[in-house]
């Protein structure tokens, strides 16, 4: 670099040494804020250390760059960064290395996109496929992205290993199930290559991949699937013309003129012709142009059902690619029969992709698992941290409680409505992990843990909520068990536990654990853990058990309305949780009445059990 920048082959000559190897160590601190436009400031301090004795200078070897950030704010981040060598000895070390913050861009990707792009990419991809779904009127396939370096080495059969439980998780997630029953899907491949997927879960249902050096695609659906994934190549016209034929050349040609590039329109017909290929329309020759602008071109085989969209993508890494699908333009819906075709508005995808409603049979005792999808809205952010005030839990675990019963829930409504039956909430017990705000995703499950007690009426319940994360991940927000009676109406006040009705009983029935095994969730990251379970945490009172508790702190009459009631006609179980936060936050404003005001800066109070 010295010889290069400088026509000088010696280092020496330079008083800090090599200037490009240190304009490497200020560009890797830019790495760790990479949703930042930055401008180094300032260094505090440059420590140059010399190699030992007999090392030539010129030849250091590989060196590993390591970067600390030590304090960051709005507008500055400062960083240590070190140079290692093979022994991991220190060569170079920056100390108080200053950036200045220019611009934030969160459509940038993060650190762990960086790292882990699979979340991102698949995500980035799903969003552009459900766009282009409702503007072009297509119904398109369920896809996943998945980074992996070196896959072209692989044999064969080592890639098909590698690629089975990635293809059994696509067409899993297709259909809306969980990866708990993967055992009871198999992956075959045809002597074409193609894979095939068998078992009833699976039943109708057919994958498709692709991938480069790099990257694999898989999608599925219902339909016959093909899919491919190329990088934008540069080619002479002559190559490309070799590559496509005359033909699939001419398409190209005609494509380039609205895309304002050969390469990048190449790499559209290439990727479409494979996709043809692989849902099983031989070697297309002939490819009508149904609709095509910059964004993405809509191709037709003459002669058959089948059409591919193909759509420019610029991922988390590399050089803009290429992907395509099959898609349908059947114009019916399998998702929503029937039902009338969407308008387009954008920024509705992550609402759209996600179903909101799924069953399951994962419960940690085989049993059903209810599964409910909430996006968290204005009115549930509650806290001054602008996190999910803790009672909405309770109002969540009633609404997903009711539909669960979806089966027998106008029943229910109906003799519920005589005002001789009722179902009553013997208690709930709600234990806060995680933090939630607006834009977030909750996703509730809720199983049946037991049933007994008198008239064997008492029904458990127990309620686990996550927030969903990008690629599907989660951490949980909350764990709630509840305990619930269908009672006989009395009076005014009265009631008495009654056997279920037949419907009822046989509806529970089905949902009760299938075998003995704990009733423990599946383990996820839980935010709050520490406040909840810690060690340090020091019991201040204890309220007494009974009905009348003393000594009383403070006292409120809650005016009540219809608002309140629900179809039994009592007090909705919900509004005693949120009318305990309204108590409390009276009590406490009004003994620290500057520790409600503005975002939660002198801290807050968090509700972790309830």
């Amino acid at each position: 670099m010295a010889r290069t920048a400088f026509g000088e082959e010696e280092q020496s000559g330079l008083l800090l040494g090599d200037a490009s190897f240190r304009d490497t160590l200020l560009q890797s601190a830019a790495l760790l804020i990479p949703q930042d436009t930055s401008l180094p400031v300032g260094i505090d301090r440059l420590e140059l250390f010399p190699p030992d004795r007999g090392e030539d200078p010129r030849r250091p070897g590989v060196l590993t760059i390591v970067v600390r950030r030590v304090d960051e704010s709005e507008t500055q981040n400062t960083f240590e960064v070190m140079a290692l060598d093979g022994r991991g000895r220190v060569r170079e070390r920056l100390e108080g290395y200053r950036l200045q913050i220019l611009e934030h861009h969160d459509e940038y990707p993060t650190v762990q996109d960086l790292c882990e792009p699979d979340a991102r990419d698949t995500a980035m991809v799903r969003r552009t496929l459900e766009a282009l779904a409702r503007r072009l009127h297509v119904e398109v396939p369920w896809v996943d992205l998945y980074h992996i370096e070196g896959i072209h080495r692989l044999n064969r059969e080592q890639r098909r290993e590698l690629v089975r439980p990635l293809v059994i998780q696509t067409l899993q997630a297709y259909r809306g199930g969980d990866r708990d029953d993967a055992a009871e899907v198999e992956i075959d491949w045809e002597d074409s290559g193609k894979p095939v997927a068998r078992g009833r879960d699976v039943a109708g249902l057919e994958p498709a991949l692709a991938h480069d050096d790099r990257m694999c695609l898989i999608s599925g659906g219902s339909r016959p699937q093909g899919c491919d994934l190329a990088p934008v190549t540069a080619r002479s016209e002559e190559q490309w013309r070799a590559l496509l034929g005359d033909e699939r050349f001419a398409l190209a040609e005609r494509l380039a003129q609205e895309l304002g590039s050969l390469d990048e329109a190449g790499t559209r017909v290439w990727a479409a012709v494979e996709a043809f290929v692989k849902a099983g329309v031989a070697a297309p020759a002939e490819l009508q142009i149904v609709a095509h602008d910059r964004q993405a071109t809509l191709l037709h085989c003459p002669g058959s059902q089948i059409d591919v969209l193909a759509f420019t993508v610029r991922l988390t890494r590399g050089s803009d690619r290429v992907v395509a699908v099959t898609v349908n333009r059947s114009g019916e819906s399998e998702a929503v029969a029937g039902d009338t075709r969407p308008a387009s508005y954008p920024g509705y995808e992550p609402l759209i992709e996600d179903r909101i409603y799924r069953i399951s049979d994962a419960g940690p005792q085989g049993q059903m698992v209810f599964i409910q999808r909430t996006p968290v809205t204005f009115h549930p952010a509650g806290q001054l941290s602008r996190t999910v005030y803790y009672s909405h839990y309770l109002y969540w675990a009633g609404a997903v409680r009711e539909a669960s019963a979806w089966p027998v829930l106008q029943r229910m409504a109906e003799q519920l409505a005589t005002g001789k039956w009722g179902g009553v909430t013997n208690y709930t017990d709600l234990t806060i992990l995680g933090e939630a705000t607006t834009g977030d995703l909750v996703e509730t499950r809720m199983w049946a843990s037991g049933n007994g007690g008198p008239s064997n009426s008492v029904l458990d319940i127990c309620f686990d909520f996550h927030r969903v994360l990008p690629g599907g991940r989660r951490e949980r927000l909350a764990w709630l068990e509840q305990q619930t009676t269908w009672v006989r109406i009395l009076g005014h006040g009265k009631v008495e536990a009654a056997p279920y009705p037949d419907y009822y009983g046989e509806f529970i029935d089905n949902m009760l654990p299938r075998y003995d095994a704990p009733n423990r969730p599946e383990p996820f990251e839980e935010p709050l853990a520490d406040l909840v379970h810690g060690p340090w945490e020091t019991v201040l009172y204890t309220a007494p058990a009974g009905p009348v508790v003393e000594p009383v702190l403070s006292r409120r009459v809650i005016d009540t309305s219809l608002q309140n009631a629900n179809v039994v006609g009592n007090i909705y179980f919900a509004n005693y949780s949120a009318w305990q936060g309204v108590v409390r936050d009276a009590f406490f404003k009004d003994l620290m009445p500057d520790h409600f005001d503005g975002i939660g800066e002198r801290g807050e109070l968090l509700c972790l059990r309830c």
